[in-house]
């Protein structure tokens, strides 16, 4: 049997943070969530394997044998031991940045798809204009018109969690002080809060579930 990681049945990715009733814009939400997870999980082996490898070569010491990077008896004298050591520690860099990049992105995404799963529940004739309203508003309105149903204090301070985050991502790495990349605080956008951005995510998903399933029931009656 493949190991969980390897299944071809990806759905149930998402189901740690969120099970998704059977009405289609939350299956549908379902799905994107589980390819958030996959990415991030897939992008943070990725990255964990090639440090590693990366390290077990530094430790070697076979980043010093000109053959290694292709070059030959002739070329191999146009480059110290120490020009090999800079190109590999400037590999490390390269991973270094990308750890909170891949995490950025997906708390970005993941917001984004919690954003567009509330448009498709903003389903009133007079709704059209917070289509094109920004999240905290659209939370707002699914907050006072769920207010019988949900705790909107719950939804809002997860939606501004993320929210933080998601405009964070931006500013943080094009805003901040100093040189490019800009300075983040320990553990900004690690594989830590990546976790905690899941189960917000997922917390919202279900706040928003219960709510409308409880708002329709109730506009039947």
């Amino acid at each position: 049997m493949p190991e969980a990681e390897d299944s071809l049945d990806l759905t149930f990715l998402s189901e740690d943070y969120f099970r998704a009733g059977g009405r289609v814009e939350f299956v549908r939400f379902s799905s994107r969530f589980a390819a958030l997870v996959w990415l991030h999980r897939s992008l943070s082996r990725a990255l964990a394997d090639r440090v590693g490898r990366l390290r077990a070569l530094k430790a070697s010491g076979r980043h010093g044998d000109p053959e290694y990077w292709g070059h030959d008896s002739q070329d191999s004298f146009d480059f110290s031991a120490g020009e090999y050591d800079l190109v590999l520690d400037e590999s490390f860099g390269v991973l270094q940045d990308a750890t909170p990049m891949c995490g950025g992105v997906v708390i970005l995404s993941g917001t984004a798809a919690l954003e567009s799963l509330m448009t498709d529940l903003l389903d009133q004739p007079q709704d059209g204009l917070l289509h094109k309203a920004g999240l905290r508003r659209k939370v707002a309105e699914l907050s006072c018109r769920w207010a019988a149903y949900i705790d909107g204090d719950t939804l809002r301070g997860n939606v501004d969690w993320l929210a933080e985050r998601r405009n964070g991502f931006a500013h943080d790495l094009i805003d901040g002080e100093g040189p490019w990349p800009r300075y983040l605080a320990p553990g900004r956008f690690g594989t830590d809060e990546v976790e905690e951005a899941f189960q917000r995510i997922g917390k919202v998903a279900s706040l928003l579930q219960i709510g409308w399933e409880c708002y329709l029931t109730a506009q039947r009656r």
